[in-house]
């Protein structure tokens, strides 16, 4: 028999948990002093229900568990100490039903509850009686209470002697997951472990793979990779599609095992064949190209498709990408444009970006330059380098936005400190021009330079200007040559012109 209190307080004396029991356990009728609890041997048998300190707290939380377990055709003594202390009740259940049925409450929960929830019998079978108080007012709203309850279950199964393997495995489980996340509890990385830990020793998959996520992130411990993929692997070969993927990807990049893209793509099938989304897409990848497994577009577009259709943002946009090229599939603009909106729409910057060259081409929709400019900006917020250039130039011509030079420069800033070649060229002009910006030749200088060792032609072209008549720059004639003839090398026609004569400049310049 299990009692809901560690402790009680009667006739203004304590008394712990076994002296309680011993108590409860007499035969009915026998006299005991009043040192020995005399209230509890007014107890009809030795099927009690309850023993709570407060009154208020019985009634409002046993209120439909008592209803509940009246109508099964159970009959129970409850025993109800006040806090007050002297005064301790005993009623049946049949006459406590028809009292709260006079008196009833709204919501039986409270927080005060949790530190006296123990166990509560039935049929010989003790049950966590806040389970029972779950099921019988779901639609309540108390979801920190609730979290509590949850916890308080997990920790008293776990440590019960009487819990099956089963239950025992799953609330130790639960516990790693209440510690982790601060459910029920103070949030304790060092608790969670422990006792996912437990769980996994004793083969439960789903701690299984907490446990290898921990060591793979270095959650409240070193990373350990090689670790991480000892319990990816525990757990994957008892079929968690989570781990299967988990493991797959560290198979794929070599983390903590050597890259083995094929045993990768072994991985991801199981995982994918399971419903698994991110194995989906990852799957989709491996075959459009070609990675652990022989390229096939039709069987990628295959895998895309199955990962879209369960929400996957990043799928969604690579099934986008090949209805708009055509790629395993026929290609279709329009139907492009219905994945990139999904995709964009659950703010996947790719997506948005691509979602805003249709609208400023017109391609499988109508062209928007405002759309347009609505998506790239999305795109440009979340970070991305073509779309903050794309910005900066719809600002600099007024194109789906009011012409502001000032806000041109800004976007392409953002994109040039990404590395950009077209916006730090655009960057550089600009500080040339004074547009947008004070006018500052050696700012200019600076940023075609970065955007001219990138292969930039345009870029390549300027700065040779720049060498050549000395703008921002000490003059280099040769300086200027060279600059110009890796422009032109690219096909750059005014860089051509300019050599010719550079060279023919330089020249004269030595026979003098």
């Amino acid at each position: 028999m299990s009692f809901f209190v560690n402790s009680l307080t009667i006739d203004n004396a304590f008394y712990s948990l076994p002296q309680i029991a011993a108590a409860a356990f007499s035969k009915p009728g026998v006299t005991r002093s009043s040192n020995e609890m005399p209230a509890l041997v007014k107890l009809q048998d030795e099927k009690i229900a309850a023993v709570y300190e407060r009154e208020a707290l019985t009634l409002a939380s046993f209120r439909e568990l008592l209803d509940l377990a009246f109508s099964a055709g159970h009959t129970y003594t409850v025993a109800i100490a006040h806090t007050s202390g002297s005064h301790f009740s005993v009623f049946d259940a049949e006459s406590l039903i028809e009292h709260f049925k006079k008196k009833p409450f709204k919501n039986p929960i409270n927080e005060s509850l949790i530190s006296d929830i123990c166990y509560f019998q039935i049929n010989n079978n003790d049950v966590p009686c806040f389970e029972l108080i779950q099921k019988i007012s779901p639609e309540d709203s108390y979801s920190d209470e609730k979290a509590k309850f949850d916890f308080i279950q997990n920790f008293l199964t776990a440590n019960s002697s009487k819990a099956t393997p089963g239950q025992l495995i799953k609330a130790q489980c639960n516990l790693g997951t209440c510690y982790e996340e601060g459910l029920g509890v103070t949030q304790d990385f060092t608790e969670a472990m422990r006792w996912y830990r437990l769980a996994a020793d004793l083969g439960d998959p789903i701690a299984q793979l907490s446990l290898a996520i921990f060591y793979e992130e270095g959650i409240n411990l070193p990373k350990d990779p090689k670790e991480a993929v000892i319990w990816y692997q525990k757990s994957a070969d008892q079929g968690d599609p989570d781990a299967q993927f988990c493991l797959g990807v560290c198979y794929y990049h070599g983390r903590g095992v050597d890259e083995d893209p094929e045993e990768a793509v072994i991985w991801y099938q199981k995982s994918a064949d399971q419903g698994n989304s991110d194995a989906q897409f990852n799957l989709g990848i491996c075959y459009y190209y070609g990675k652990g497994v022989a390229e096939d577009l039709k069987e990628a577009v295959h895998w895309y498709q199955k990962s879209a259709s369960q929400g996957n943002s990043k799928a969604q946009h690579n099934l986008a990408v090949c209805y708009d090229n055509g790629k395993g599939v026929a290609e279709d603009p329009k139907e492009a444009v219905v994945w990139y909106q999904k995709s964009a729409k659950q703010g996947e910057r790719s997506a948005q970006f691509s979602l805003a060259a249709c609208y400023d081409n017109g391609r499988g929709v109508v062209q928007d330059p405002v759309e347009a400019v609505h998506w790239c900006r999305l795109a440009a917020i979340q970070g991305d380098a073509d779309a903050q250039f794309n910005l900066g130039v719809c600002y600099r011509h007024g194109t789906g936005v009011a012409e502001d030079n000032e806000e041109a420069v800004r976007w392409c800033r953002l994109a040039a400190d990404q590395g950009h070649p077209d916006a730090q060229y655009t960057l550089g002009v600009c500080y040339a021009h004074g547009t947008g910006v004070a006018e500052d030749s050696e700012e200019a200088v600076r940023w075609c330079r970065l955007a001219a060792d990138q292969g930039h032609s345009a870029a390549q072209y300027t700065l040779g200007i720049c060498y050549a008549h000395g703008i921002g720059v000490t003059e280099d004639i040769e300086e200027a040559v060279r600059w110009c003839r890796l422009a032109a090398y690219q096909g750059h026609s005014d860089a051509e012109m300019t050599l010719e004569r550079l060279e023919t400049e330089k020249n004269l310049s030595k026979q003098d």
